[in-house]
């Protein structure tokens, strides 16, 4: 042993061997977020709280949000039932739904940069009198920099098991005014979402049932 570090000293002091100074990004194991077998809206990974419903741009809305059973291969799974409508004002709003999860960690915030990929299972039903929705839309915020970055799920009558790189999350018009690149907003992530946001027409609706399970990031 004694031999070993001698000659690495060596080494190091006639410039025989270089040290490597770049930085080394370790990436993180995988969490599940969300399996919901408890029954809850609430997170399982403790950085986080409890998903909830919401609607936007539109008076016009009911959301409603619980457990679910069964859900994929498993006891439970979170169902959201949503109807909105797009206020007919002779303009088009822009109203959606989404699901939210919130970071509850202090300062408000935790790095994702770390995971390579968000995987979630999901599957959707439009009710007859609106328009289907095709695609959900998997949103990481960060709100502290005004911003957020997105990707287009396709939606699934049936069960369906979706992969989402981080590294192909593209900014969201829809998230802020800020300009952060993807690594820092990553890194400085406050918010979860899967949107249902359709490009509703003026007086037009939207309804329909989503259910959500098994929510990691690896």
């Amino acid at each position: 042993m004694v031999r070993v570090v001698a000659l690495v000293t060596w080494a190091l002091l006639c410039g025989c061997l270089s040290l490597d100074d770049r930085d080394l990004h370790v990436r993180s194991s995988g969490v599940v977020l969300s399996s919901f077998e408890n029954m809850s809206a609430d997170a399982l990974d403790p950085r986080f709280g409890a998903w909830t419903a919401s609607a936007y741009n539109s008076d016009l809305a009911s959301v409603d949000s619980a457990p679910f059973d069964p859900g994929f291969n498993s006891d439970w799974a979170l169902q959201l039932v949503w109807r909105v409508t797009d206020p007919p004002n002779g303009q088009v709003d822009g109203v959606g739904v989404r699901e939210r999860l919130p970071v509850q960690a202090t300062p408000g915030a935790v790095d994702l940069d770390g995971y390579t990929r968000l995987v979630f299972t999901h599957r959707t039903e439009g009710n007859a009198g609106c328009p289907s929705p095709d695609n959900l839309t998997l949103r990481v915020m960060c709100a502290g920099l005004a911003s957020g970055y997105e990707a287009p799920v396709p939606v699934a009558a049936d069960w369906h098991t979706s992969t989402v790189p981080l590294d192909q999350l593209v900014r969201s018009a829809a998230a802020g005014s800020g300009t952060p690149t993807r690594t820092d907003c990553l890194q400085a992530a406050t918010d979860v979402e899967i949107v249902i946001q359709q490009a509703l027409q003026d007086g037009e609706c939207s309804s329909g049932t989503l259910q959500l399970d098994n929510v990691s990031l690896r």
